[in-house]
């Protein structure tokens, strides 16, 4: 298996997930440590939903821009994440894109895809 077919297989899991629970941040945080070592330092127990989704991308990230656009509406909402390297520049070359029914999952979406894309800058 690829390194590509791993993250599509985490982006597949993400997409299905019906909420992002702790099983599944860890599944991402073990999924990402390649690129992202300090992912998987991150002690994920009690922790879920949004917060623990941007505390995630923000260890990984840091400094980077979160953009997030969307419609509350329940029990599906669609939301649209973007991660950028700066908020400065429309031109950024580093973006990752992602589609979720709550904030959570696509920020976990746009994180697996500006990994899949290759253009992310690891942290050290």
């Amino acid at each position: 298996m690829t390194r590509n077919d791993q993250i599509d297989s985490l982006l597949a899991r993400v997409e299905t997930a019906g909420a992002v629970d702790e099983a599944l941040l860890e599944e991402v945080s073990a999924g990402i440590a390649a690129e992202f070592p300090m992912a998987a330092q991150i002690d994920h127990k009690g922790h879920a939903g949004t917060d623990a989704a941007l505390h995630l991308v923000d260890t990984c990230l840091p400094g980077w821009t979160i953009s997030l656009r969307g419609k509350a509406t329940e029990p599906d909402g669609h939301w649209r994440c973007s991660l950028r390297e700066t908020s400065s520049r429309d031109n950024d070359a580093f973006v990752g894109v992602g589609l979720g029914p709550t904030v959570g999952h696509a920020l976990l979406m746009a994180l697996l895809k500006l990994i899949r894309s290759g253009a992310h800058a690891p942290s050290v």
